[in-house]
Protein backbone atom coordinates (compact mmCIF):
# COMPACT_ATOMS: atom_id res chain seq x y z
CA UNK A 1 0.00 0.00 0.00
CA UNK A 2 0.87 3.36 -0.57
CA UNK A 3 0.36 4.68 3.26
CA UNK A 4 2.92 2.56 4.20
CA UNK A 5 3.52 2.70 8.37
CA UNK A 6 0.64 5.24 7.92
CA UNK A 7 -1.91 1.95 6.74
CA UNK A 8 -0.76 0.51 9.90
CA UNK A 9 -1.33 3.40 12.25
CA UNK A 10 -4.93 4.70 11.10
CA UNK A 11 -6.29 1.29 9.71
CA UNK A 12 -5.18 -1.18 11.80
CA UNK A 13 -4.49 0.89 15.21
CA UNK A 14 -1.04 -0.73 15.24
CA UNK A 15 1.60 2.13 14.95
CA UNK A 16 4.85 1.52 14.38
CA UNK A 17 7.73 1.88 17.22
CA UNK A 18 10.65 3.61 17.77
CA UNK A 19 13.53 2.43 17.72
CA UNK A 20 13.80 2.20 21.55
CA UNK A 21 10.22 0.77 21.25
CA UNK A 22 6.93 2.63 23.76
CA UNK A 23 9.70 2.35 26.44
CA UNK A 24 12.84 4.56 25.65
CA UNK A 25 15.85 4.63 28.34
CA UNK A 26 15.37 7.52 29.44
CA UNK A 27 11.62 6.69 30.39
CA UNK A 28 12.35 4.11 32.20
CA UNK A 29 15.62 5.93 34.48
CA UNK A 30 12.70 8.23 34.90
CA UNK A 31 11.12 5.74 36.97
CA UNK A 32 13.68 4.87 39.47
CA UNK A 33 13.36 5.19 42.70
CA UNK A 34 16.74 5.59 44.89
CA UNK A 35 15.18 4.87 48.27
CA UNK A 36 13.43 1.39 47.41
CA UNK A 37 14.98 -2.04 46.42
CA UNK A 38 13.45 -5.05 45.14
CA UNK A 39 11.45 -7.07 48.18
CA UNK A 40 10.50 -3.87 50.15
CA UNK A 41 6.85 -2.79 50.51
CA UNK A 42 5.20 -0.24 52.92
CA UNK A 43 3.06 -1.66 55.69
CA UNK A 44 -0.51 -0.49 54.93
CA UNK A 45 0.14 -0.02 51.68
CA UNK A 46 -2.01 -2.02 48.88
CA UNK A 47 -0.04 -4.81 47.29
CA UNK A 48 -1.26 -6.27 43.57
CA UNK A 49 -0.47 -9.36 42.39
CA UNK A 50 -1.09 -9.27 37.97
CA UNK A 51 -0.41 -12.54 36.55
CA UNK A 52 0.32 -13.47 32.67
CA UNK A 53 -0.04 -17.04 32.38
CA UNK A 54 1.12 -18.98 29.73
CA UNK A 55 2.05 -23.01 29.89
CA UNK A 56 4.11 -22.45 27.00
CA UNK A 57 6.46 -19.40 25.77
CA UNK A 58 6.66 -16.19 28.48
CA UNK A 59 5.12 -16.58 31.52
CA UNK A 60 5.03 -13.73 34.65
CA UNK A 61 3.88 -11.99 37.60
CA UNK A 62 4.79 -8.67 38.45
CA UNK A 63 4.06 -7.38 42.39
CA UNK A 64 3.31 -4.13 42.69
CA UNK A 65 2.65 -1.54 45.66
CA UNK A 66 0.07 1.45 45.40
CA UNK A 67 0.25 3.82 48.28
CA UNK A 68 -2.64 6.11 46.88
CA UNK A 69 -0.44 7.77 44.80
CA UNK A 70 2.38 5.84 43.23
CA UNK A 71 3.07 2.52 41.65
CA UNK A 72 6.13 0.83 42.67
CA UNK A 73 7.34 -2.62 41.61
CA UNK A 74 7.97 -4.86 44.60
CA UNK A 75 8.99 -7.88 43.15
CA UNK A 76 8.35 -10.01 39.81
CA UNK A 77 8.68 -13.06 38.10
CA UNK A 78 9.42 -14.30 34.36
CA UNK A 79 9.37 -17.83 33.13
CA UNK A 80 9.18 -19.87 29.77
CA UNK A 81 7.69 -23.02 29.12
CA UNK A 82 6.40 -23.29 32.46
CA UNK A 83 3.12 -25.91 31.88
CA UNK A 84 -0.11 -26.17 33.90
CA UNK A 85 1.84 -27.20 37.35
CA UNK A 86 3.88 -23.96 36.99
CA UNK A 87 1.02 -21.91 36.24
CA UNK A 88 -0.03 -22.53 39.67
CA UNK A 89 2.58 -23.05 41.97
CA UNK A 90 5.22 -20.28 40.50
CA UNK A 91 2.60 -17.50 39.31
CA UNK A 92 -0.13 -18.16 41.87
CA UNK A 93 0.65 -20.26 44.95
CA UNK A 94 4.32 -18.60 45.67
CA UNK A 95 3.90 -14.90 45.13
CA UNK A 96 0.17 -15.19 46.95
CA UNK A 97 1.56 -17.38 50.26
CA UNK A 98 4.82 -14.97 49.69
CA UNK A 99 3.41 -11.75 49.80
CA UNK A 100 -1.09 -12.04 50.46
CA UNK A 101 -1.34 -8.97 48.18
CA UNK A 102 -4.67 -7.15 48.38
CA UNK A 103 -5.58 -8.84 45.06
CA UNK A 104 -4.39 -10.96 42.40
CA UNK A 105 -5.61 -9.96 38.69
CA UNK A 106 -5.36 -12.79 36.41
CA UNK A 107 -5.11 -12.77 33.03
CA UNK A 108 -8.06 -15.41 31.66
CA UNK A 109 -7.32 -17.11 28.37
CA UNK A 110 -6.81 -20.73 27.70
CA UNK A 111 -4.92 -21.50 31.23
CA UNK A 112 -7.70 -20.11 33.56
CA UNK A 113 -8.78 -23.42 34.81
CA UNK A 114 -6.06 -23.37 37.20
CA UNK A 115 -7.89 -20.52 39.24
CA UNK A 116 -9.48 -23.48 40.32
CA UNK A 117 -7.37 -25.50 41.75
CA UNK A 118 -7.79 -26.40 45.36
CA UNK A 119 -4.00 -25.41 46.21
CA UNK A 120 -4.66 -21.91 44.37
CA UNK A 121 -7.82 -21.80 46.34
CA UNK A 122 -6.39 -22.44 49.53
CA UNK A 123 -3.60 -20.16 48.82
CA UNK A 124 -5.76 -17.35 48.64
CA UNK A 125 -8.46 -18.00 50.80
CA UNK A 126 -5.85 -18.18 53.66
CA UNK A 127 -4.51 -15.01 52.28
CA UNK A 128 -7.44 -13.13 51.65
CA UNK A 129 -6.59 -11.95 48.76
CA UNK A 130 -9.02 -11.09 46.17
CA UNK A 131 -8.26 -12.77 42.96
CA UNK A 132 -10.29 -11.47 39.64
CA UNK A 133 -9.89 -12.77 36.17
CA UNK A 134 -10.02 -10.49 33.69
CA UNK A 135 -10.02 -11.63 29.66
CA UNK A 136 -8.04 -10.24 27.13
CA UNK A 137 -8.45 -10.63 23.36
CA UNK A 138 -7.16 -8.98 20.04
CA UNK A 139 -9.76 -6.62 20.58
CA UNK A 140 -9.26 -5.23 24.21
CA UNK A 141 -5.25 -5.36 24.68
CA UNK A 142 -4.57 -2.07 22.88
CA UNK A 143 -7.15 -0.09 23.86
CA UNK A 144 -8.38 1.67 27.03
CA UNK A 145 -6.23 3.34 30.13
CA UNK A 146 -5.00 -0.54 31.01
CA UNK A 147 -2.80 -1.08 27.46
CA UNK A 148 0.49 -1.21 27.24
CA UNK A 149 1.18 2.28 26.04
CA UNK A 150 -0.90 3.91 28.50
CA UNK A 151 1.88 2.61 30.74
CA UNK A 152 4.25 5.18 29.25
CA UNK A 153 1.98 7.88 30.19
CA UNK A 154 2.21 6.89 33.82
CA UNK A 155 5.74 7.00 33.90
CA UNK A 156 6.26 10.06 32.58
CA UNK A 157 4.06 11.73 35.26
CA UNK A 158 5.73 9.92 37.78
CA UNK A 159 2.84 7.20 38.97
CA UNK A 160 5.23 4.24 37.84
CA UNK A 161 8.43 3.66 39.81
CA UNK A 162 11.03 1.15 39.78
CA UNK A 163 13.57 -0.12 42.45
CA UNK A 164 16.85 1.77 42.11
CA UNK A 165 18.82 1.85 45.43
CA UNK A 166 21.37 -0.83 44.64
CA UNK A 167 23.45 -1.39 41.34
CA UNK A 168 21.29 -5.20 41.58
CA UNK A 169 18.11 -3.47 41.30
CA UNK A 170 18.70 -1.60 38.41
Amino acid sequence: LRLGSRFETMYQQNPASSVEGEFPLALLNRCDDYTRSFGQFKPGATLVLGVDPAFRGGAAWVLWEWNGQTMTIVDYFFGTNIGLTGLREQLLVNPITQYAPRYAVYESNRESSVLEHPEVVSAVKSSRTVLKAIPTTWMNRGVGELRVGAMSQDMATGLIRFPAATPEDR
